[in-house]
């Protein structure tokens, strides 16, 4: 079966005109200038990392969302992110890209007015997928924790662009997954005849975000048929974790991690808790 990177080339399906069939003439909300030009010259191979900073700086704020990220997302490093140039020098410009990229999508998300979607429960979930995810990524395969931290952090970005532009009759199955009565995909899935992961991988493409972390997005849910061919493990695994409290998902994902990749339950509770402390201080960039 062809993978998800398949489908954002136009083998199987055109992503703008799926976004057009799902959302109507919903208008793709633009970035910032700025970050525009901050990712048109991370991907010059021969930009300096001073001139990487120096585009960086003409936006204060996204200077400042930029170092408390990457100061949330390497909490533990032998040294504290002072300055945009050192966090380029430091984390490369892949890294760097990633956090910029989450930042430009934060800011572009709608926060829907529906019932059944709740903007701090919606980060908050999705700040813990991220401090998870990179912490059984470093676990798994250590190269990816930064893609894993990104994927996972934006992997239910469509869910507010759903709420925004199909309502309350949206808000309906986010109720009834908080509920308990079924995956948000298979709800989905079963009303409508899409679901969230593959309209974000869509989003994504719009967006023109990578292609790697468009499929990450899109394949990420653990009833998607393709999954394992472009979602790192980590980014799997997290897609348990859910928005309630009282059927967070941690079991689920304790039990997966051990059927799929043979990591002890007591390992799982460790990475667990180690991402804990971590939730907060990202937690802040978002609400």
């Amino acid at each position: 079966m062809a993978g998800f990177l398949d489908r954002l080339k136009g083998r199987k399906a055109d992503p703008h005109a799926e976004l057009k069939r799902i959302l109507g003439e919903f208008q793709l909300p633009a970035f910032s200038g700025v970050v525009v030009e901050v990712l048109r010259v991370l991907r010059d191979p021969n930009a300096t990392s001073a001139r990487i900073a120096e585009v960086m700086a003409a936006d204060p704020r996204l200077s400042i969302d930029v170092l408390r990220m990457a100061n949330s997302a390497y909490a533990g490093a032998a040294r504290e992110i002072e300055s945009l140039g050192q966090a380029v020098s430091m984390l490369g410009h892949s890294a760097v890209e990633s956090l910029v990229l989450t930042i430009g999508v934060r800011d572009a998300l709608p926060t829907p007015n529906v019932t059944g979607f709740d903007r701090v429960r919606f980060w908050t979930a999705a700040a813990r997928r991220a401090t998870v995810a990179q912490a059984f990524a470093g676990y798994l395969h250590p190269a990816s924790q930064m893609e894993s931290f990104t994927a996972s952090l934006l992997q239910d970005l469509a869910v507010p662009v759903l709420a925004r532009q199909k309502g309350e009759k949206y808000g309906a199955v986010l109720q009834a997954w908080h509920h308990g009565d079924g995956e948000l995909a298979t709800l989905e899935q079963s009303e409508f005849g899409w679901d969230h992961t593959e309209v974000g991988g869509w989003l994504c493409n719009g967006w023109g975000l990578p292609e790697r972390l468009a499929a990450a997005v899109g394949t990420h849910h653990i009833d998607h048929p393709e999954i394992g061919a472009d979602c790192p493990p980590a980014v799997a695994l997290v897609g348990f974790l859910r928005e309630t409290e009282d059927k967070p998902g941690v079991d689920e994902l304790v039990a997966q991690a051990r059927e799929w990749y043979g990591i002890p339950e007591q390992e799982s509770i460790d990475l667990l808790k180690s991402s804990e402390e971590r939730i907060e201080a990202l937690l802040r960039m978002f609400v």
